[in-house]
């Protein structure tokens, strides 16, 4: 990541000035004739739309940078083919995005990398990369690659909760959205998935910067460096399973009856020799589910009279004891 600012310029602020502006291309160009050759993806800051430009985010200010960090990259013939991304912004913010594509910056940057946080389940993100995308063509006739650049969950315990409202989950839950977050990046097309983060920052359980990882702070032995949550696992069990295959984008799921077809998921890919190979879920509560969705997230399922088996072979949920709202319904994901 190019960032952030120089106490020598701008009063270390993000630069804005001539000559901040000017010693950042320096800085940026020297880092990557360095480390040329070597693959790396150099990507402009760090979510500009957030905390992280100060005071307050400004996406023209930032596309003014990134303009010239790109321009002095590309006029270089030594590191004119090195891989350029931006904008990194927390969540997928078009309106900031737009700023970025409206200054010319697809002419500069190799991708739209995007950290998509958010508080619910990671299926959400489909809506937000087809709006991405729509946003993309009005800019460029040729395919532009998306990047998730950073998105996890932290498993930080009550009372952690973040300043944007996101709260800890489960480690089992992240070890699904973390499964369903690659999944749900391959059957949009998003070529790189960085999930945030390897290693927990720290050992606080209630701090929610230090419990983001796959696995646990502290160092154990040069056998096993760290102990494993359970999004480790996943993450371990999804790269042998399905590790080196082409995705192929979506697929239709065949089914005889399903109330709530937008719960319902199947990423399809290439895994030579076999032709075909899917990866299916379902959001929907049912028997073996928790079915313990809030009221306010639950939409009827069911009909007048439905009993509880005709209500759970539709793979929802049936009130018993009936008390409020539909009695035979299913989850309707926040957001």
């Amino acid at each position: 990541i190019l960032d952030y600012g120089n106490p020598l310029y701008d009063g270390g602020l993000p630069p804005h000035t001539s000559a901040g502006i000017d010693a950042f291309v320096r800085f940026a160009t020297a880092a990557i004739t360095h480390f040329k050759g070597h693959g790396i993806i150099w990507e402009m800051w760090n979510e500009p739309n957030g905390g992280f430009w100060k005071p307050v985010a400004n996406a023209t200010a930032y596309a003014i940078l990134a303009t010239a960090v790109g321009r002095a990259i590309r006029g270089d013939a030594a590191i004119a083919a090195e891989t350029y991304i931006g904008p990194a912004t927390s969540g997928i913010d078009l309106k900031f995005i737009e700023v970025c594509l409206q200054a010319g910056l697809l002419g500069l940057w190799d991708a739209i990398s995007v950290h998509p946080y958010r508080a619910d389940g990671p299926e959400s993100a489909i809506a937000d990369y087809a709006g991405l995308r729509t946003l993309i063509a009005r800019y460029s006739s040729a395919p532009v690659p998306i990047i998730s650049g950073e998105w996890g969950w932290s498993t930080c315990l009550p009372p952690c909760t973040e300043a944007n409202g996101l709260q800890g989950v489960s480690t089992e839950t992240q070890a699904q959205y973390l499964a369903r977050q690659w999944l749900v990046n391959a059957m949009s097309n998003v070529t790189i998935s960085i999930f945030y983060d390897y290693k927990d920052d720290g050992t606080n359980p209630t701090y929610n910067e230090q419990r983001f990882g796959t696995v646990q702070h502290d160092y154990i032995n040069a056998t096993l460096p760290h102990a494993p949550k359970p999004s480790y696992t996943a993450a371990l069990t999804l790269q042998q399973s399905l590790g080196g295959c082409a995705a192929l984008g979506n697929a239709t799921i065949v089914r005889a009856s399903v109330a709530a077809p937008d719960l319902h998921f199947a990423a399809r890919f290439n895994c030579a020799p076999i032709a075909d190979s899917y990866a299916v879920w379902t959001l929907a509560d049912g028997p073996g589910g928790s079915c313990g969705t809030p009221e306010a997230q639950r939409a009827d399922c069911g009909f007048y009279g439905i009993s509880q088996a005709q209500c759970e072979g539709r793979g929802c949920c049936f009130q018993n004891p009936f008390t409020s709202g539909p009695q035979c319904y299913h989850h309707v994901p926040r957001g």
